[in-house]
């Protein structure tokens, strides 16, 4: 039988284990919140935070904190899912939506073909609902220079309009901007695969300082959706890449009648996502 000696102890005990609990979570949602925030490079007023977290700390908070790992582990995880099928990680939509994404097409018994359709309705809605024409062109002038503002303003108009036929091949042509506007010295460059070793070689000698969530992008980004699908070289209208493919489009080998929502929101989804790689470029160089 617990004396009422050892039946006070054992209480006090739980209770401070549930004290613990209580600690621990008051510490981590502000910390955790703070990380994510970071990742995608936001605060709660809209702006950069933790400009001076160096990666030291960054860990060390981790180590101390392994729901922080996790919860950064699952965003990561799912921006890889959603470059599978042609979907890049934009800043401005957050990573909740691309977990969502990811957990839509995380079922054994669909096919490839179902999960793309299911992962395409999925952004289609969501861009639809939040109209990404209201971004607004400034987002990509630093990537592009201001001579191209009005282009990327018209550009964004015809997003906003779902006029995908003529934004299509405007968007592909900012994103060729962007890569050669980093490298001046590709201005004149025909040879489309050196202007993207050079881009790749610029992006690299910063990247790993990049925010979390565009690290992780970049490389699923450029090798899965920009190198092997956009850009991809020796291609023919009968084999047609996952993502519209740059020379079918621009040089009249591509059926404009063919040509969906899908297409237009996919290549904006890099447009945007390589702006925000060249604006961070730009802030470390």
């Amino acid at each position: 039988m617990i004396s009422p000696g050892q039946e006070a102890v054992s209480r006090f005990h739980i209770n401070q284990i549930e004290l613990n609990k209580d600690i621990h979570k008051s510490l981590i949602a502000p910390v955790n919140e703070s990380l994510r925030l970071k990742a995608i490079g936001m605060s709660r007023n809209n702006s950069p935070v933790f400009a001076d977290l160096i990666s030291e700390l960054k860990k060390s908070l981790i180590l101390k904190f392994p729901e922080i790992e996790e919860d950064i582990t699952v965003g990561e995880e799912a921006i890889l899912q959603c470059n599978r099928f042609g979907w890049s990680f934009v800043r401005d939509f957050h990573i909740e939506t691309y977990i969502e994404a990811a957990e839509i097409v995380d079922r054994q018994d669909l096919s490839y073909k179902e999960k793309q359709i299911n992962m395409n309705d999925f952004f289609v809605k969501y861009l639809d609902e939040g109209d990404p024409g209201s971004l607004g062109a400034e987002v990509l002038v630093d990537g592009l220079g201001e001579e191209w503002e009005y282009l990327a303003e018209h550009v964004m108009d015809l997003v906003s309009k779902k006029e995908y036929q003529p934004a299509i091949p405007l968007i592909m042509i900012l994103i060729e901007r962007m890569m050669v506007n980093l490298d001046r010295a590709h201005l004149q460059e025909k040879i489309q695969k050196k202007v993207i070793n050079s881009f790749e070689k610029q992006i690299t000698k910063q990247k790993k300082e990049f925010q979390l969530y565009t690290l992780k992008n970049f490389d699923a980004m450029f090798e899965k959706t920009i190198r092997n699908n956009i850009f991809k070289s020796d291609t023919r209208p009968h084999r047609p890449t996952r993502i519209l493919n740059r020379h079918l489009v621009v040089h009249g080998k591509s059926n404009p009648s063919t040509w969906t929502d899908v297409d237009m929101y996919q290549l904006l989804t890099v447009l945007l996502s390589l702006a925000e790689v060249i604006r961070e470029h730009k802030k470390l160089t």
